[in-house]
């Protein structure tokens, strides 16, 4: 159960992340000179560099996959 929950925080936290305003864009659709293309997303083992445009989402336990179809991803393994 320990491990548990910092993996359904990290997931859950990855997917908030997405779905945030900032797509680090200027308008134009194209990503402006200084912006990084990834985000960090921080959880209980410390942070980690996430692509901005996630493609292909795993979730490895039940709960998470709950989490993230509630979300409207469909992972493409479990």
């Amino acid at each position: 159960m320990r491990l548990r929950t910092p993996a359904v925080c990290a997931v859950v936290a990855i997917f908030l992340a997405a779905c945030g305003g900032q797509d680090g864009s200027d308008g134009t659709g194209q990503a402006t000179a200084g912006e990084a293309q990834t985000r960090t997303v921080e959880h209980a083992m410390g942070t980690t560099e996430v692509p901005a445009d996630v493609e292909d989402v795993v979730v490895l336990d039940t709960g998470e996959l709950d989490a993230v179809v509630s979300l409207g991803v469909i992972p493409v393994g479990a």
